[in-house]
Parts: C-alpha cells; sequence; structure tokens
C-alpha cells in the first residue's frame, strides 16, 4: 500500500487494527522471550494487553458489551 488516501474508511480502519494487533503479538513475543509476563501479569498490566487483542479482533463481539471508560 503506497497511498493510504487511496483506501475507504472501513479499509483504513482494519489496516490500523492489523497494525495494532502485529504490535501487540511482537510486544507478547518479547516479553515471553524475556520471561517478564509473570511479572507482567503481577500488575494487571497483562489484561490490558488482552483487552486490547480482544477489541482489535474485528471476528468477536464481545469487546462491544463492555462500557467505554473515560478518564
Amino acid at each position: 500500500m503506497n497511498n493510504p488516501q487511496q483506501l475507504n474508511y472501513t479499509q483504513q480502519l482494519e489496516h490500523r487494527i492489523a497494525m495494532i494487533q502485529y504490535d501487540i503479538k511482537k510486544l507478547v513475543d518479547n516479553l515471553d522471550d524475556n520471561r517478564l509476563m509473570e511479572t507482567l501479569d503481577k500488575t494487571n498490566a497483562l489484561i490490558h494487553i488482552i483487552n486490547i487483542e480482544l477489541s482489535s479482533d474485528l471476528t468477536r463481539d464481545d469487546s462491544l458489551s463492555k462500557k467505554l471508560i473515560k478518564h
């Protein structure tokens, strides 16, 4: 893809989500490789990674039933 402007809005969102999923996978792989997942789990940060994975999976609907949290 040389020109993202050629994509329609839905295609742009799908591309962005695919990029997020890729980066999350690489982050988790890196944490696994460095034996940091146990530490991460103790801080509840792993829950947020899992939520990002689930929310960005367009084949799943479970995240649609959760309330949006505003800070």
